[in-house]
């Protein structure tokens, strides 16, 4: 087969016949073989023409091709023919999708594949491995200069790996390797459990639909995720395709083919360094109610706390996410355990008021007492002369000068008060237990039930030798027996602190930490729960 394989065939010829002829025999034998062999060379054929040399100068070289020309225009020698269908497809190595900036970063190979009779070739035989036809970089053919509509930087092609592999029928695939940032519109309502879809959108940059058909290889796996590398935020559910066509005016119309990327969040991170750190402060705020209410610093710091927390778990969360106008249920979340952690502070605001009301009807009763006490220790008189009107008046009698020395006008003040107080509550003259309990608490701050008002009225009917009825129900007490049941409390009291006495009894102030401890844990159970069940019935 050429000059190379005769010049060959003589020196083996030769060397044959300078051999003795047992050998020559033998050697006669693998040469024939060798001749074979030669007949049957691996080389390209086109046209019944053989070479091993590349395809590219033989029918792509000088003026044999020309690469302006789209293929069905060579095909038909018009210029309206019909359009070359390129397909598409993205080989994806890895990505990154930065929530903040809303782009997917895409890193692969962009493959293209369109079929060019011009470039129609035979198929080697008789070799031993596969041959391709593989294009030089600088290799001129028509190519359907596509581009990513969407992007908002591409590295150059020409920088990077690339190559064009050119087969028997004419079939030409392109494949580039491609490191570029796409547009990416992310709705993150759902969030941490989102999904999102992202889009590589591939176009023809001087093609017009009638020109060339872009197409997908497959609408259910136009992107190839063969050895990819994982994401560590992103879990890769499937990808799709979507072909559609998009008018320019007044330029005219063009194929459009959307590689979609769909993406499911791993909601792991989000779940424990957000929404479970939430309900623990929360349980914080609720362990606080067991705390005295009279300490105050304690209870302050136990309130603000998580909710200061709270706010900053809050700020990192839009701290990786773009500003959005609609609702997101990882800040609705934070949002609703803010305003619980909220209503905690406003809780012991409500106790810190209703301490102070406590503690002013406890100084009332107080300062009964202790009128009781100066009007026992009152001295006598130690000159009789000190109820004598003094000369400076003398056109006042003294009756209108001076009070009675024995009367004590702070506490007739008081004692005016026990009468309106009395009166109010007063059934013919007297008061019952129950009117006494609620006296005691709201007026008083000593914080008694009705069982423990009648117990503490038989106790005093006792001490000061009245007689007690035979029903203890039926005890009762007017006004003078009121007024020094009150100004005397402690020395009847039977001593019951708070915790013994019935809920109605108990002070306003701990009434409020009681339902706080009771209902605040499940109130903001049900409160999430509706939230979830809301946000999961409009979504």
């Amino acid at each position: 087969t050429g000059k190379t394989q005769t010049t060959a065939g003589r020196r083996l010829a030769s060397t044959i016949l300078n051999m003795k002829w047992g050998r020559r025999r033998s050697a006669a034998v693998v040469a024939a073989a060798a001749v074979a062999r030669c007949e049957e060379e691996c080389v390209w054929r086109w046209n019944e023409t053989a070479s091993v040399r590349t395809l590219e100068d033989e029918i792509i070289g000088g003026d044999k091709y020309d690469s302006t020309v789209r293929p069905e225009v060579a095909a038909f020698d018009r210029l309206d023919a019909p359009p070359d269908e390129v397909v598409v497809q993205f080989y994806m190595v890895s990505f990154g999708l930065d929530e903040l900036t809303q782009v997917l970063s895409a890193r692969g190979y962009l493959r293209q594949y369109w079929r060019d009779e011009r470039l129609r070739h035979d198929e080697p035989e008789n070799c031993s491995s596969t041959q391709e036809w593989i294009l030089r970089k600088n290799a001129s053919i028509w190519r359907p200069d596509v581009f990513g509509e969407n992007m908002r930087d591409w590295s150059d092609r020409e920088t990077f790996s690339s190559g064009t592999w050119i087969y028997p029928n004419g079939s030409v695939f392109d494949s580039f390797y491609l490191n570029a940032d796409f547009e990416c519109e992310i709705r993150i309502e759902e969030l941490p459990f989102d999904d999102q879809v992202c889009s590589i959108r591939v176009s023809s940059y001087t093609h017009y639909s009638h020109q060339i058909a872009i197409r997908a290889p497959s609408l259910e796996q136009p992107i190839v995720f063969q050895d990819a590398k994982p994401h560590n935020v992103w879990r890769v559910d499937r990808s799709s395709a979507r072909e559609f066509r998009k008018e320019y005016p007044p330029f005219g119309s063009y194929d459009i083919v959307d590689l979609n990327l769909h993406l499911s969040r791993k909601s792991r991170f989000h779940v424990l360094y957000s929404m479970l750190p939430a309900a623990l402060l929360l349980v914080m705020n609720w362990t606080g109610f067991f705390v005295d209410r009279n300490a105050a610093p304690a209870r302050v710091t136990i309130a603000l706390i998580p909710l200061l927390t709270l706010r900053l778990l809050l700020n990192s969360v839009f701290a990786r996410v773009e500003t959005v106008s609609y609702d997101i249920y990882l800040a609705s979340y934070l949002n609703i355990a803010m305003l619980l952690s909220a209503a905690c502070v406003v809780q012991y605001a409500v106790v810190q008021a209703l301490i102070h009301r406590e503690r002013e009807a406890l100084r009332r009763r107080q300062n009964l007492d202790r009128h009781r006490q100066r009007k026992q220790q009152q001295p006598p008189l130690a000159d009789p002369e000190d109820s004598k009107v003094s000369s400076a008046d003398d056109d006042i009698s003294p009756e209108r000068a001076f009070a009675d020395i024995s009367r004590d006008p702070v506490a007739e003040s008081d004692l005016v008060y026990l009468r309106k107080i009395f009166d109010r509550h007063q059934v013919d003259g007297k008061i019952d237990p129950a009117a006494l309990s609620l006296i005691m608490r709201y007026h008083f701050g000593v914080y008694v039930d009705q069982r423990c008002a009648r117990d503490t009225m038989l106790s005093f009917r006792f001490v000061n030798r009245l007689r007690v009825p035979r029903n203890p129900h039926l005890v009762r007490l007017n006004f003078p027996h009121f007024r020094d049941f009150v100004t005397n409390y402690d020395a009847y009291d039977i001593g019951r602190d708070e915790s013994e006495q019935h809920f109605a009894a108990k002070p306003a102030s701990l009434k409020v930490d009681l339902l706080a401890r009771a209902f605040f844990l499940p109130a903001a159970v049900l409160i999430f729960g509706l939230h979830y069940a809301i946000w999961v019935g409009t979504s």
